[in-house]
């Protein structure tokens, strides 16, 4: 019966972290009524397709120190040999 009290006490305080709490709103942020002075208004939204081939020169910015591993793009098991 002890162990039973002790788990009943012991999910009692688990279940406090569990209880809903209502988290107070601060006040909510309003766009200015009027654009600061000296800034231009934006174009409208136009959609453009995405050109990749602005994206081939970037690479993926990790820099390749020495030779590449003949066995770049393979899948091994632990253990195996190829």
């Amino acid at each position: 019966t002890v162990e039973m009290h002790k788990e009943k006490v012991s999910r009692r305080e688990i279940g406090v972290f569990t209880a809903v709490r209502r988290v107070p709103r601060s006040q909510k942020i309003l766009p200015p009524a009027q654009p600061p002075a000296g800034t231009q208004p934006r174009p409208p939204y136009s959609r453009r397709p995405i050109n990749y081939q602005q994206l081939d020169g970037l690479g993926h910015g990790m820099k390749v120190s020495g030779k590449q591993s003949d066995r770049t793009g393979t899948i091994r098991k632990h253990g195996a040999s190829v």
